[in-house]
């Protein structure tokens, strides 16, 4: 069945069909280049590319088909993987860490999401080590995640979708089992609902992940990786400590207001912040 998710479609010559395992596997890749679904299914259309994937998530939110989820796309270096596996390339920036667009992530949320449902799978794992996720054998209703980088020398899927796997996967166990509630806050804390997500929250606060880490990390190391029921969390604030790579832009962007919103706010303290921006800094959020 195919995913009612696809908004555009150019099948790949490269590629087995079908492939020769069930589909229990899921590989996240970054396409280098903030490209449409269109626009990267172009780059795989060559017969002279020898690489392909089944979908690729554009940097606008659209989803491409490149090869069918029943047969094998040649993605991640591993001829083992690409058979077991449904292989996501995702536009992304140029450089490191290789982030992706907040569209690109609904998008590919969703679209994992709608894999998984399709294909009978209520549960994604991620272990976070090779070696532990290549010697597990999946249940028929679970799905493994792997990275290319284990298959081969490169930072595929960059730095930023890879400490974005532990949020996927809570996120889409979430969706597939969890219960959703609106989450609320009160004096700047909250506790942990069951089915809530370090994703769902932070789209909820209009905050990034990290920030929600960021804030809790002290009180519970392993945030990022688990989230437990009757946590008190304390919801990030009015105030944010500039990161290595933080622009202005991709500031104003994150919080929804303007440049010069952010500039107003703290040109008091910072008299040059709208010349240059310091890591360390720790601007107030308009």
């Amino acid at each position: 069945m195919k995913s009612s998710l696809i908004t555009a479609e150019r099948i790949s010559p490269n590629k087995n069909s079908p492939r020769n395992h069930k589909i229990d596997r899921l590989t996240i890749h970054c396409f280098v280049g903030q490209v449409t679904a269109k626009q990267g299914l172009a780059a795989f259309a060559s017969p002279s590319r020898k690489a392909s994937c089944n979908y690729v998530v554009g940097c606008d939110g659209s989803v491409g088909l490149c090869v069918p989820e029943g047969d094998r796309s040649w993605c991640s270096s591993s001829a083992a993987n690409d058979n077991r596996a449904i292989t996501i390339e995702v536009a992304s920036n140029t450089t490191h860490p290789y982030a992706v667009t907040d569209k690109a992530m609904d998008a590919l949320l969703d679209l994992i999401e709608d894999i998984c449902r399709r294909n009978g799978k209520r549960l994604l794992l991620w272990f976070g080590d090779k070696r532990d996720s290549l010697a597990y054998e999946p249940l028929d209703h679970e799905m493994v995640m792997t990275v290319h980088r284990w298959f081969a020398a490169k930072e595929c899927p960059g730095q930023y979708l890879l400490d974005m796997h532990p949020v996927i996967a809570a996120e889409i166990n979430n969706r597939l089992n969890g219960d959703r509630d609106e989450p609320e806050t009160e004096s700047g804390t909250y506790t942990v609902k069951k089915g809530d997500t370090l994703w769902e929250l932070s789209r909820k606060w209009g905050v990034s992940v990290d920030d929600i880490v960021e804030a809790n990390k002290s009180k519970y190391p392993r945030i990022r990786s688990i989230l437990c029921v009757g946590w008190e969390l304390n919801t990030p604030g009015n105030s944010y400590t500039v990161q290595k790579g933080d622009t202005l832009w991709s500031l104003a962007r994150r919080w929804g207001v303007s440049v010069n919103d952010i500039i107003n706010a703290n040109k008091n303290e910072y008299p040059v912040i709208g010349d240059m921006l310091g890591a360390g800094w720790a601007i107030k959020k308009p």
